[in-house]
């Protein structure tokens, strides 16, 4: 069994204290949405406490993993390499610390921009990322609470929000998040 002990250790040592106080909360919320989801709680929580792991690399070492592993150099990506921190983040976990658990692993790779097929597992990590306590923006608490009723409607709503955002500051999605957003209406046709 995969222990989120050494994997908090690891953390400690490899993030700022900050960044790992943000993920000690994420992965709190992220159990919280298990239960009410009747997801494993366990994988909840580990895919939540490294889902940040490759965060705070640094911009050489993550064009590193880009390379080597062949992550897709969506123009988003090609601007800034740390928004594949979840696509690096899997692979550190599946090579340092033996992570074989797809449900985990997915859930990493794809909670910053999102996934086409993102299983209930990933959308719990992606959504308590963006509603842990800590963060603070106009409509947060609305996705807190829709979260605990209809996570796709949270993530629709987020959605919403992060494109008024994107659209002031002139910048682009990664194309996985506008294919998340067209499976996730789809299913709700």
């Amino acid at each position: 069994m995969l222990s989120t002990y050494k994997l908090k250790r690891y953390l400690k040592s490899h993030l700022s204290k900050k960044r790992y106080k943000h993920t000690v909360r994420v992965a709190k919320i992220a159990k919280e949405l298990a239960l009410i989801y009747n997801i494993d709680v366990y994988k909840a929580e580990y895919a939540s406490l490294g889902h940040d792991i490759a965060k705070e690399m640094n911009i050489q070492e993550a064009r590193t993993y880009i390379d080597q592993y062949q992550i897709e150099m969506d123009p988003t990506i090609r601007q800034n390499p740390n928004l594949a921190h979840g696509e690096i983040g899997a692979i550190i976990l599946e090579k340092k610390f033996e992570c074989e658990d797809h449900d985990i692993l997915e859930a990493v790779r794809w909670h910053t921009y999102g996934h086409k097929d993102m299983s209930l597992l990933s959308k719990i990590v992606y959504m308590a990322d963006v509603i842990e306590e800590s963060r603070c923006f106009e409509g947060v608490e609305e996705l807190r609470r829709l979260a605990r009723i209809d996570i796709d409607a949270a993530i629709l709503k987020f959605y919403e929000l992060t494109l008024d955002y994107f659209k002031e500051n002139n910048q682009e999605m990664h194309q996985n998040t506008y294919q998340m957003i067209e499976s996730i209406k789809e299913m709700h046709l």
